[in-house]
């Protein structure tokens, strides 16, 4: 409830309160409850849950107690203004009651107009100094007002504009308005707890009232220090005073998007120019000012050259991170990390500090501070990402407290958030609290350099005791603290050092440098969840990643040399202290042939290691000086380097059951072949094969192990069948002997055979109905829009369409990879199942479950490598004929892998019409099936591949549809029972994403415009790309809207209000829709409960084209006309199409549509996202996707470099674009290649493995 103060509270200075603090006297009393109001999303003010110091007045907020004298004003204005004689006033107040001199406070009004939540572009602004109407005008008791000429600015109906009250830079309040015709007749029904309904080219009076509150402090603060480009500038507010004498919180914002806290702060800027440093300073009772300064950083020094950097890039338990971004802040220089982790990357400056970007989805993004001497050419670095701690929710309104690992906490405040744009957040607030080991390997995790500044401007080396990123965000934007607000902090004490009750420095990461800054001090304090017992309380004015450590300067600063002969040479050097009982401490650097100097923890023994720039050399030794010392420190340099042609890799066993597990041990040689007895390498372990083993087919289990004598081992599962090649990568580098290891599932039993098949259709569901490729698909058939590039969705369906990126390292390679993946395991495990029954093994007593099983088997096979047919130009058919002896198949064409599949399922059908049995429902994902069930399923599926595999019209008019029809009978829907979100789970995450997830996507314009009847759509396609927005659908198909009404909800979709796209408009607004789809809301709420994947109308309608395609129109308008007429309330359909002047659908220039438009618009309302790819299976087949769209998918990158094969492609206008051209040509030219053949070469290559790794990346990217 919102309480308004007397007169007799209020103190002397006027102030804006931003808290919760109110001053209430003993005569003050409550305000009559406020009725509920709605979510209020696009409305924030007192009445609404938003600053309790701020409301809008009428109209535009409710009437409360207290507004008499307001609108006492108002009326006497009006008085005033109807008389014809009024006469000029010479006094204090003007004519509407208003002072004529500027108000102490000084509010701004901002108008913009919307799109999707945010400000497009500013239409009218208000200020106390403003002139004429762009005047804001106010009195003594803190109430403002504008009048607001909406013709003046030409707004357009059904727009939405946002008026925005910001005091200091503050944001205040806001409140949008929806603009609606003049005439009440034509206006739509408009929900005012989110907007107010503005008529156009009519006067809004703007009314709003700022409460005094407690005194300010009066904020001042003073520069000095170092005003260059990487010199510490220092930031004094000593000089702020207040009246309150309470305990001050200074805020700072730099004008570089850095933020700070502390009265005294150093702040050291990246670039040079003009930044406004903005300091907001609170008080204990609540009072709030801000002030500004501009000032002038002169240019860094241009850099002495530039050089070339190889990166690795790991997790915290050593695995290669693939598809890393990296990124020089400041510069061009950029890529993405390969398979085993790995980047180059030239034109990096040195003599002058680099920072490098280092983020991947899933990971808390790093950053990575090089210096590189100058002189130096060449050098290495290499960082483990953390992976983010999964978010939880915490109420931004209320605030609250949110635990991580190992003790970590963060307590927010109450209504003390804000997002990008500086206004308040509201409801759930996403926290991930990720802290950071710096004991073990996790240290080369640490962001950022060791290296911090002082609030007096001294710089030097740090020692850190835990380091914690606290990150938040609210619908994929980021949140901070407000200004003026503040959180409390506990992270993890690693180390010893620290002991209960002890005050540490405590610090951010400035992520444009890489530098930690000191701001507050911490306490230790007792930590039930901390490995030490122990963790640092802190209180901060805004969140990142923060860190406890100590100054340890002056530091022992040698001259460090490497050298080989007593020759100099330039080298990378690596230096961490021996003791993980002491705060850490660790430096990689490069080092020039003359040597460099380098910082080290006075005292405390440092284990540096150097390895020259080609790999080749290695040294490693001791340092331990005295603070303030100096020297020369040489690492000598011998060839004790590891060497990937002596190294060796041993398996424990060349031959490992399926689920078992094999451990791989590295022994680790010099190129003269003498055993290193040191740890301390990068080691990695890779795996490939052909597609039997796609990615490897066995997962590494655990971290890697150093045993710190120059031997690694690591422990692998075996997840999938076949042969395959175990390889280790050491220090980047690919050791020339990989070994053979043979995967085998030797079945002894019927039990054994039933469990495997049993958990064999999981994988088949995964593999279509996860996150990929089914969004990517959808939108890539118009099914759906999105403007997002999760899932590949925007880099697939945006216009001009591009071709599939199907590169390796490409972010979304999930897209291809992911089905290919899971079908091999389908038939790596009927395969095995079927031989080992061919083998003798029984199933059940005396054999009795053998049919059962069997036809199982198959029906999962013709699944299987139907899923491959319908995606794949070509795909390797393994089942239980398939010799491996020789090796992996050659790859077949689409065709054949169909061919195979309705075989299979033809096997399937006639065991299981032979015999009766059950197969039990947890084989089929929660429903079970007879034989005569699974023997209706085979046969829907048949026609299901056979109509949707061709790629082109011409493909889909030669299907044999006298064998379609025959097939196409399903008496009931194929469901699975979701089972939620765990990863081994039936979870249908594309209903979710498709449904009530409507920030990732909208049912596409394309999908619903033939369904319009107002010649919208028309003038939608008509237009230029570039000036398409979303559509008004007004249709009498009641499963899109209510006939009549295009702003409601239909059966199966949901209008989601005027302009709420959640796209990006610079990414192309024909992305934008204003309608979602509904029809999946109650099944991915949670991803539980039964989802179809198979429907009855599927196969119905495929049924319908066989009749058409045969010629027998009447029995697919019986087909047809049962759900148009029955879940679409239209008229049914005749022999000549879509009937009446109101015809549904439509063609692209607005005709009625014949009875096969009919027939699509039928199949496209009912069967959305039943399945995968449905909608881009048909439009292929029906050639109705857009031109360029790839027309099918590439074998996955990761299995082509597997092979030794080129990577290639479709898409984009080139080879298998829509529409097809030369399809058929290109199939024939293709030659079939075994992967013996592929085998033989990379053995006689080998022995180049590092030219050849060169080659091959130029291939790549």
């Amino acid at each position: 409830m919102v309480r308004l103060l007397r007169r007799a509270c209020v103190p002397p200075l006027l102030a804006l309160l931003l808290t919760l603090a109110a001053c209430v006297d003993d005569a003050s009393r409550p305000l009559e409850p406020q009725p509920e109001h709605g979510p209020y999303l696009s409305i924030l003010d007192a009445t609404r849950g938003g600053n309790p110091r701020f409301r809008f007045l009428p109209p535009l907020g409710p009437r409360l107690a207290g507004d008499e004298k307001s609108e006492k004003s108002e009326k006497s204005e009006k008085s005033e203004k109807s008389g014809k004689e009024r006469k000029s006033k010479k006094s204090e107040k003007d004519d509407d009651g208003m002072d004529d001199d500027t108000p102490a406070l000084r509010p701004v009004v901002e108008i913009c107009r919307l799109e999707g939540p945010s400000c497009a572009a500013e239409v009218r602004r208000f200020t106390v100094e403003g002139r004429g109407r762009d005047r804001l005008k106010a009195d003594d008791d803190g109430r403002f007002k504008a009048d607001w000429h909406t013709k003046d600015d030409h707004l357009e109906v059904g727009a939405a504009y946002r008026i925005l009250v910001r005091l200091d830079g503050i944001a205040l309040g806001h409140h949008d308005v929806l603009v609606v015709p003049r005439d009440k007749d034509d206006q739509p029904p408009v929900d005012e707890t989110e907007f107010f309904p503005l008529r156009v080219d009519s006067k809004l009076k703007i009314r709003f009232l700022i409460e005094p509150g407690p005194p300010a402090p009066s904020p001042a603060f003073s520069v000095s220090g170092d005003l260059r480009a990487g010199g510490a500038v220092l930031f004094d507010a000593s000089g702020t005073t207040d009246p309150t004498g309470s305990p001050l919180t200074f805020s700072w914002d730099f004008g570089d998007g850095a933020l700070g806290g502390g009265v005294n702060v150093a702040h050291v800027y990246a670039e040079g120019g003009s930044f406004t440093v903005r300091l907001v300073v609170t008080n204990g009772p609540g009072g709030q000012a801000a002030t500004t300064q501009t000032i002038t950083i002169a240019a860094p020094p241009p850099p002495a050259g530039f050089a070339s950097i190889r990166g690795l890039v790991s997790d915290t338990d050593g695995a290669a991170v693939e598809g890393a971004a990296v990124r020089l802040i400041g510069g061009s220089a950029s890529g993405t990390t390969d398979a085993g982790g790995r980047i180059d990357v030239s034109g990096v400056p040195t003599g002058v500090p680099a920072v490098f970007e280092v983020s991947r989805s899933g990971f808390a993004t790093q950053r990575v501070r090089v210096e590189l001497p100058a002189g130096v050419t060449s050098s290495h670095f290499s960082v483990r990402l953390a992976r983010r701690a999964p978010p939880v929710l915490v109420d931004a309104d209320a605030g609250g407290t949110a635990a991580g690992a190992d003790g970590a906490r963060l307590t927010l405040p109450a209504a003390g958030l804000v997002g990008p744009t500086g206004l308040p957040l509201n409801g759930q607030v996403e926290v991930s609290i990720t802290p950071l080991d710096v004991t073990g390997d996790a240290l080369e995790g640490f962001p950022g350099a060791f290296a911090g500044v002082a609030p007096d401007g001294r710089t030097g080396v740090i020692a850190t005791f835990g380091v914690a990123e606290f990150d938040l965000a609210q619908g994929g934007q980021t949140a901070q603290l407000a200004p003026g607000a503040t959180a409390t902090i506990e992270i993890p004490v690693y180390t010893g050092g620290a002991a209960l009750g002890d005050t540490l420095p405590v610090w951010s990461l400035d992520e444009a440098t890489g530098l930690w800054i000191q701001e507050a001090l911490g306490e230790v304090v007792s930590s039930s969840g901390s490995p030490t017992g122990l963790a640092v309380r802190a209180t901060v004015t805004h969140l990142s990643w923060w860190n406890i450590d100590k100054f340890a300067d002056p530091p022992y600063r040698p001259r460090v040399q490497c050298d080989t002969g007593g020759v100099g040479v330039a080298c990378t050097v690596w230096a961490r202290l021996t003791d993980p009982a002491e705060p850490q401490y660790r430096v990689t650097t490069a080092v020039p042939d003359t040597g460099a100097f380098l910082d080290f923890i006075a005292g405390k023994e440092a284990e540096v290691t150097g390895i020259d720039t080609i790999g080749l050399l290695r040294g490693q030794i001791l340092v331990n000086g005295p603070s303030g010392g100096t020297g020369l420190e040489i690492i000598p340099l011998t060839e004790d380097a590891p060497s990937p042609v002596t190294s060796i890799l041993t398996l424990s066993s060349p031959t490992v059951q399926l689920g078992d597990s094999v451990t791989a041990t590295v022994r680790l040689r010099t190129a003269g072949g003498a055993d290193l007895t040191t740890g301390g390498d990068v080691v990695q372990v890779t795996t490939s094969a052909g597609t039997l083993a796609f990615g490897g087919a066995v997962e590494q289990t655990a971290p890697t192990v150093d045993n710190g004598d120059g031997t690694y081992t690591i422990t692998l599962r075996a997840s999938k069948t076949g042969s395959l090649t175990v390889n280790a990568i050491v220090n980047g580098q690919a050791l020339t002997s990989p070994q053979p290891l043979e995967v085998i599932a030797t079945l002894t039993g019927g039990a054994e055979v039933e469990a495997l098949l049993a958990s064999s259709f999981l994988p088949w569901h995964r593999g279509n109905f996860e996150w990929a490729p089914g969004p990517a698909f959808s939108t890539m058939a118009d099914e759906h829009t999105s403007s997002w590039r999760n899932f590949g969705m925007l880099d697939l369906s945006s216009e001009p369409r591009a071709a599939f990126d199907n590169d390796p390292s490409y972010s979304f390679a999930y897209v291809a990879q992911n089905p290919w993946t899971f079908m091999y395991r389908v038939l790596s495990g009927t395969r095995e199942a079927l031989l080992a029954m061919d083998a003798g093994v029984q199933v059940g007593p005396a054999g009795a479950d053998e049919p059962r099983a069997r036809a199982f088997a198959h029906f999962l096979e013709g699944l299987a490598l139907g899923t491959l047919a319908q995606i794949y130009d070509q795909a390797f058919i393994l089942d239980e004929a398939t010799d491996l002896s020789q090796g992996d198949p050659p790859l077949s064409p689409y065709g054949d892998v169909l061919a195979s599949a309705v075989s299979h399922l033809e096997q399937a059908i006639a065991i299981a019409d032979a015999n009766t049995f059950t197969v039990p429902a947890d084989w089929l994902g929660g429903e079970p099936a007879s034989s005569s069930r699974l023997s209706e399923l085979a046969h829907a599926y048949i026609a299901r591949y056979l109509a949707s595999v061709p790629r082109d019209p011409a493909e889909r008019a030669a299907v044999d549809w006298s064998r379609v029809l025959a097939n196409a009978t399903l008496s009931a829907d194929q469901r699975v029972v979701g089972s939620g979100t765990c990863a081994e789970c039936f979870r249908d995450a594309t209903k979710a994403w498709g449904g009530v997830y409507s920030i990732w996507a909208r049912l596409d314009v394309r999908h619903l415009g033939p369904a319009d009847q107002s010649g919208n759509y028309q003038a939608w396609l008509a237009a230029p790309l570039a000036s398409r927005d979303a559509i008004r659908i007004d249709t009498d198909d009641a499963r899109l809207t209510q006939p009549g009404d295009s702003l409601s909800d239909g059966l199966y979709t949901a209008f989601e209000g005027v302009n709420s796209s959640p796209f990006r408009p610079e990414r192309g607004k024909y992305h934008f829709s204003d309608y979602r789809d509904k029809r999946h809301d109650v099944y991915a709420a949670d991803l539980t409960g039964p989802a179809v994947i198979l429907s009855r109308t599927e196969i119905d309608l495929l049924r319908a084209e066989a009749h058409l395609r045969l010629g027998d129109t009447a029995s697919a308008l019986g087909i047809i006309n049962q759900t148009r007429t029955t879940n679409g309330g239209l008229p049914a359909a005749t022999a000549a199409g879509a009937p009446g002047p109101r015809c549904v659908p439509r063609n692209d220039d607005g005709t009625c549509g014949d009875v096969f438009a009919v027939l699509k618009h039928e199949k496209r309302m009912e069967v959305w996202h039943h399945a995968m790819g449905t909608a881009y299976f048909d439009d292929r087949g029906w050639g109705d996707l857009v031109s360029g769209t790839p027309i099918q998918l590439p074998v996955p990158g990761q299995e082509l470099v597997n092979l030794m094969m080129a990577i290639y492609t479709f898409g984009g206008g080139g080879t298998g674009s829509a529409p097809t051209a030369g399809l058929e040509e290109w199939h024939l030219e293709r030659p079939a290649l075994t992967v013996d053949e592929l085998r033989r070469r990379l053995k006689a290559l080998q022995a180049f493995d590092r030219d050849f790794a060169a080659e091959f990346d130029g291939i790549m990217h």
